[in-house]
């Protein structure tokens, strides 16, 4: 076939080879911009035979098929080429090889010298790539003993016996059609050096963990879970690959691995998905991601994007229109307009410098990165149109991303797909209908054609598709269960930390109770593409004891701002700071949960100086806004004290009344407590447009004369919007001026008792920094590092006790022969005797101690009830309901005691000639009382 766009043949056909000349003088020119072609084809002859000389039935080029694995079917061939037919063949197929490889140098040369950025020694990497084909390593799977595998994983049952052999026949002629073409990434060995089918490698599984029913949780799992490690070549596929239940257990793995597990969670969780095996950019095969924006400020601008202005008011006033010079403001628009210009000049520059700076240098192996991924195709859980998932980083793209150059195929659980299409513009022209054999060449045909109507079904079809020999399914996946244990599931990422830099930000994870201070999530955004200016560093935290779970800090201007969680005794939602703010008087915002506080706080804005201004919600006398202006403290001669500064004044806001206007109705208030004044502004009444204000002088503290009712007129004075209305009398403005007057002093003692909250607030922040406390949660007790070394410590140290006093229980004579310190040799027997004596003497002595002593505690209990009843015999006339519950409470308790000692005493009276009788029998056979230990010796 040719590049130009010829019709592509399937596997099933057969087409006979080019010569060498043919392929030398034919080959294809390099594709411009150095894109990968994908399924490149190769030339064939204009006429085709249905078996042409030295082809079987398959359309298999003997010499081709014996070089296959010792398993493929070669009974299945009955014409054997000659010798010198052998040999012509080997010849041409080694022509073949080596115009391939002097085209892929040739490219990438031309591309390297095009873009003259390479030097002499990535040319020389480029050729030795290109026609050194290295050994393949086996250091990429990672070998246990075959005993520590199951049994499928190291032998193969007859179904995979038959599909290797059916696989082998399909590579024979995928080969002799496409030469030109990679063989696929369809028999990789395993962790045994087996080689399964590809298919087989995935095993669906769902996880029992809400996060993993969703593919964003299950491409997030898989990306933080495992450690990603680059293909040693990166233009070639590798030789095997682990299977997924080794790759969660070792938490690392290559592209192909990492695929294959997201693949495997995938369709357990019902999604159509595929792996993908193709041609990637380097970045991505590198998971390079400098250049990626990073997903957590994606969601921040959306975030910012959602939010709405308030709709405009229809009815609003228009404002009065300027008198202004239309030729002045035009002048002035022109002045602003070049000033503009300039500007936008000056940021395109620096725009263009900055691209230039941050533009990625040209790789010499655009288009031959080997690289997989995850296609995920709808008809399943809601899924209307396809994407694409980069299983190293987690994130979805679309099916015309640019990342991706080129595939060469995919497979799931059932099937095995080999892409027929052109890849000259990368991904963005591909078909991704499976049925369509003019785009995708399937592996096995019973699950690649599509259910054809019933009136559209031919009869020649029909029995063709039930024709059985032709039919083969795949077997079932050998790969062991998918397992993630609750531990190493919210332990999230290898080593407990991840680390990964976007676009002019750092992103850095941990695992939970890693962190001393709680701290899981860390970004850093930089203001340059070097990352050597900070602009922010975000940090997130969990279970700490404070209930902070995020700071936001600006090293430029050094303001911080913190978050926390419901729980707090102060209902503290959000404190921003300065850095070096620990002054009370320093500039700071606090917020509060609403609704928590019975004072309704919501807001407090200190400002520079002690300005303070307080936000109140929902309060029964309509305030909902305190401002507080701060004086500065005089200087005065004699001994420091704790004076505070002075108020200047305090202005209180409160929303309109509605039970009615008038003085109920106050709009503001302010407290000028430097000049002795009181000004009231009432909301406007119903109907009105301007609103009625009063204004009252305050008598001197030490004047009685605000004892008595104002009589002069010049201490209040105030505006009334009705002008009909009669002037209030003075002894009702007196009583106005009262109740301000006392208003005011509760204004003033809530604005002290803000001041101390605050300097409460700062001491209870700096000691809870000092703590770091984190709580411990009673189902992440296994991620504690110190409850886990605790607990195990205690667990030895019950096992050592128990041990210790099973072992005393055990040698009733070990006090007495610590007691005589002689080794058990060198006893006599006048001696031993002696010991069995004491021993027996001991323990009959334990016996009646303990019964005495459960009688006397009978006798007290007898006693002390005979005496609650002679006294109650003594005051019953007299006494209360309670006195009476309680005389009958204590007589219960103290008979439900007599009872258990007396059943106590009755039992040890019985076991104890039991018990003496046993240790006898013990002490009799004993060796050390007998002495046949000595004797033996």
């Amino acid at each position: 076939m040719s590049d130009g766009g010829a019709e592509a043949h399937t596997v099933g056909e057969s087409e006979e080879p080019a010569t060498a000349d043919q392929t030398d003088g034919e080959a294809p020119a390099p594709q411009e911009n150095g894109e990968h072609n994908g399924p490149a084809e190769s030339e064939g002859p204009k006429e085709d035979s249905e078996h042409p000389a030295g082809e079987d039935e398959y359309g298999v080029v003997p010499d081709v098929q014996s070089n296959l694995s010792d398993k493929s079917d070669q009974e299945s061939h009955d014409d054997v080429l000659s010798e010198g037919e052998e040999t012509a063949a080997g010849e041409r197929d080694s022509a073949r090889k080596e115009s391939i490889r002097d085209r892929l140098r040739r490219e990438g040369r031309e591309r390297a010298r095009s873009e003259n950025y390479q030097s002499e020694t990535q040319l020389a990497e480029l050729d030795s790539t290109a026609l050194i084909k290295k050994p393949p390593s086996v250091s990429d799977i990672h070998i246990l003993a075959r005993d520590d595998y199951p049994e499928s994983y190291t032998s193969d049952t007859p179904k995979e016996t038959k599909l290797f052999q059916h696989t082998q026949r399909f590579l024979a002629q995928y080969t002799h059609l496409y030469p030109d073409r990679k063989p696929p990434f369809l028999n990789p060995l395993n962790d045994c050096r087996m080689p399964k089918c590809a298919s087989t490698f995935i095993r669906p599984s769902l996880l029992p963990y809400l996060d993993c029913y969703d593919w964003q949780g299950c491409a997030s799992f898989v990306a933080d879970h495992l450690d990603y490690r680059p293909l040693k070549q990166p233009t070639e596929t590798p030789e095997g690959m682990m299977s997924p239940a080794t790759a969660l257990r070792y938490q690392t793995a290559n592209c192909f691995e990492m695929s294959t597990v997201l693949c495997s969670l995938l369709v357990g969780a019902g999604y159509r998905a595929y792996v993908v095996s193709g041609y990637a950019v380097r970045a991505v095969c590198l998971r390079d991601t400098t250049r990626v924006v990073c997903p957590d400020m994606m969601h921040k601008d959306e975030d910012d994007s959602t939010v709405e202005s308030a709709p405009e008011n229809r009815y609003q006033l228009k404002p009065q229109k300027e008198l202004a010079s239309k030729y002045e403001q035009m002048m002035e628009e022109r002045v602003r307009e070049a000033a503009r210009k300039m500007e936008r000049e000056k940021l395109q520059r620096e725009l263009e410098e900055t691209n230039e700076r941050e533009k990625e240098p040209p790789d010499p192996l655009f288009g031959m990165r080997v690289h997989a991924w995850v296609l995920v195709l709808p008809g399943e859980r809601d899924v209307t149109e396809p994407f694409f998932i980069e299983s190293t980083t987690g994130m979805g793209k679309g099916i015309r991303c640019g990342d991706y150059l080129g595939i060469e195929s995919l497979w799931n659980q059932t099937n095995y797909w080999i892409n027929l299409q052109y890849c000259i513009n990368g991904v963005r022209d591909l078909e991704y209908d499976l049925f369509n054999p003019a785009h995708w060449e399937f592996l096995l045909l019973r699950d690649a054609l599509r259910t054809p109507h019933p009136d559209e079904l031919e009869t020649d079809l029909e029995e063709a598709v039930l024709d059985a020999d032709r039919l083969m399914e795949m077997p079932l996946s050998w790969v062991e269960r998918l397992q993630v244990s609750k531990e190493r599931y919210d332990e999230r990422f290898p080593c407990g930390r991840k680390v990964m830099r976007f676009y002019r930000s750092k992103l850095e994870q941990f695992s939970p109770y890693t962190m001393k201070d709680g701290l899981v999530r860390r970004l850093t955004v930089y203001s340059d593409f070097s990352c050597d200016t900070v602009e922010t560093i975000t940090e997130s935290y969990l279970h700490r004891a404070d209930r902070l779970i995020s700071r936001k800090i600006t090293p430029a201007t050094g303001w911080i701002e913190d978050k926390f969680q419901r729980g707090r005794d102060d209902a503290l939602q959000e404190h921003q700071y300065a850095v070096l703010g620990h002054n009370p008087e320093d500039r700071r915002v606090m917020r509060y949960f609403p609704k928590t506080r019975t004072d309704c706080l919501i807001a407090r804005t200190v400002g520079e100086g002690g300005f303070i201004e307080e936000d109140f919600q929902d309060r029964d006398d309509k305030l909902y806004r305190r401002v507080t202006e701060v004086g500065a403290i005089q200087k005065k001669f004699g001994p420091a004290g704790t004076t505070r500064k002075p108020l200047v004044s305090i202005t209180e806001r409160m929303h309109r009344n509605p039970r009615g206007d008038g003085d109920d109705g106050v709009s503001e208030r302010t407290f000028d407590l430097a000049d002795a004044k009181i000004s009231v502004v009432f909301h406007a009444r119903r109907g009105r447009v301007t609103a009625e204000r009063r204004e009252f002088a305050k008598p001197h503290p030490d004047d009685k004369a605000r004892l008595v009712p104002i009589l002069e007129e010049a201490a209040a004075s105030g505006y009334s919007a009705d002008v009909d209305e009669l002037p209030p009398r003075m002894l009702d403005l007196y009583y106005m001026m009262k109740a301000q007057m006392d208003d005011e002093e509760r204004a003033v003692a809530a604005v002290r008792e803000a001041e101390d909250e605050i300097v409460e607030l700062l001491n209870a922040r700096t000691q809870e920094e000092a703590a770091l406390d984190l709580e411990k949660a009673l189902f992440d007790s296994d991620l504690v590092p110190q409850i886990r070394s605790d607990r195990k410590d205690l667990e030895a140290f019950i096992a050592a006790q128990s041990t210790r006093l099973v072992e005393k229980d055990k040698d009733p004579l070990g006090p007495f022969l610590a007691r005589l310190n002689i080794p058990e040799s060198e006893m006599s027997t006048p001696v031993r005797f002696k010991l069995r004596d004491e021993c027996m003497q001991a323990f009959r002595q334990r016996l009646v101690d303990k019964a005495n002593r459960l009688q006397k505690q009978f006798e007290e209990e007898t006693e002390a009830l005979q005496d609650r009843q002679h006294w109650y015999q003594q005051n019953y006339v007299g006494l209360t309901e309670e006195e009476e519950q309680e005389y009958l409470r204590f007589c219960h308790d103290t008979m439900f005691r007599l009872h258990v000692l007396e059943l106590l005493l009755e039992r040890h009276k019985q076991m104890a000639p039991v018990k003496h009788r046993t240790l006898e029998r013990r002490l009799r056979s004993d060796p050390r009382i007998t002495g046949q230990n000595a004797q033996d010796g």
